[in-house]
């Protein structure tokens, strides 16, 4: 047993000495890979700068809404008869929508018509007597210039003469009362019967929400269904401060909703707002779509992606490669001794992953886009992959 405690401790000794012997092995294969005359190099990746088109292209979320939606409901209550459409249905302007029920709305117009009949009979009375008091009192005028009628019997004539002027008009105005009220009931059974109408946009609107059935009690500007333009949709966004003075009417942009992700739709701005909410810090911008082939809802989300800008032929590098040295944002280059050199740049128009650099204007070569961190101006590098004698031919 003593025997087997001894070999094992020995074995595990001769274990350990090994794989200290082999980690010091590793280890200096490391250093001599990973220095050069002393000094640490440090592992980078690179990549090198392009000449290429680069676009502004800015991003904002919004909402597809119909460009004409509104709400159809009776201008009077009443049971609702029949409804002649459900939710989808084509409406053309003028259709006729719902019939309620008219009885109590004829019933007025019939009162109405009669009401007028006897204020028509009492003018044709007052007429009449008109011309009889109009004939007694020329009559007595004349009698009375001959002294054959005493002023008071010619006084007497007159006024009854007066008398039925007055009744005249005032049987005149009833007929104009009568008729404007029978009219008005009229116009009050016409409401029993509900069209669509609107003015301008396509001649037909297509039916969102119904609320009604039939059979069911409406009151006076209850809402019946709602009617939307599918042809024509609109966008609405809204858009930072920043971003908002580079936003002009008449800009083309795209569209992209989640049931369409590959495949844009263009749409046009048509409006934006000339205010800045004070909460949000943010303006509303409104776009145009054609949507004849009614793929886009209201309702959807969606994405607009406005170009703000574009450059053509110009050097571009990942954004990535943008490090700051004292303040100074730049590049690191790589050169021929693989070695780094810290070049300041001016950029330009900066997308998710690549920058345009204006300024030095012969900014070429190979630069640092993972591992700058670690560098300065001279560091030495090794790319990632590489060891230091590849990377300083290929540098070459």
């Amino acid at each position: 047993m003593k025997i087997n405690k001894t070999a094992l401790f020995i074995g595990f000794v001769i274990l350990v000495l090994g794989g200290f012997v082999v980690w010091r092995v590793i280890y200096r294969e490391k250093k001599s890979e990973g220095s050069v005359g002393g000094a640490s190099v440090v592992a980078v990746e690179v990549a090198k700068v392009e000449v290429r088109a680069i676009f502004d292209l800015r991003r904002f979320t919004g909402t597809v809404f119909s460009d004409a939606e509104f709400t159809v409901a009776p201008r009077v209550s009443g049971w609702a008869r029949k409804i002649n459409f459900n939710v989808g249905d084509v409406v053309n302007n003028g259709d006729i929508v719902a019939v309620l029920d008219d009885e109590e709305y004829r019933l007025n117009k019939e009162q109405a018509e009669a009401e007028l009949e006897v204020a028509r009979a009492n003018l044709a009375e007052y007429e009449s007597m008109l011309n009889v008091k109009e004939r007694d009192y020329r009559r007595a005028a004349g009698l009375h210039s001959n002294r054959i009628v005493s002023d008071a019997e010619l006084d007497r004539v007159t006024a009854e003469y007066r008398s039925y002027e007055a009744k005249k008009k005032v049987a005149e105005a009833q007929v104009k009362l009568r008729q404007a009220m029978l009219a008005s009931a009229k116009v009050q059974q016409s409401y029993a019967t509900v069209k669509a109408t609107w003015a301008g946009g396509s001649p037909r609107r297509y039916v969102g929400e119904r609320f009604i059935n039939e059979g069911s009690l409406l009151q006076a500007n209850a809402p019946l269904m709602t009617l939307i333009d599918l042809d024509t949709m609109k966008i609405v966004i809204n858009v930072i401060e920043r971003d908002l003075p580079f936003i002009k009417v008449g800009q083309d942009a795209k569209i992209f909703v989640d049931a369409f992700k590959d495949r844009p739709f263009i749409a046009k701005v048509i409006r934006v707002s000339p205010i800045v909410k004070e909460k949000s810090r943010q303006g509303a911008v409104e776009l145009s779509i054609d949507n004849h082939s009614h793929e886009l809802k209201p309702g959807m989300f969606a994405v607009a992606e406005i170009e703000f800008g574009a450059s053509q032929n110009a050097r571009v590098a990942p954004v990535t490669a943008l490090a700051r040295r004292n303040d100074v944002e730049g590049m690191f280059v790589t050169t021929s001794d693989s070695k780094v050199k810290f070049v300041p740049v001016t950029t330009g128009i900066s997308t998710k992953s690549l920058v345009e650099i204006i300024s030095p204007k012969d900014f070429y070569g190979t630069v640092v886009v993972m591992g700058h961190h670690l560098l300065e101006d001279g560091s030495a590098i090794m790319i990632a992959g590489k060891g230091v004698q590849q990377t300083a031919a290929e540098n070459r």
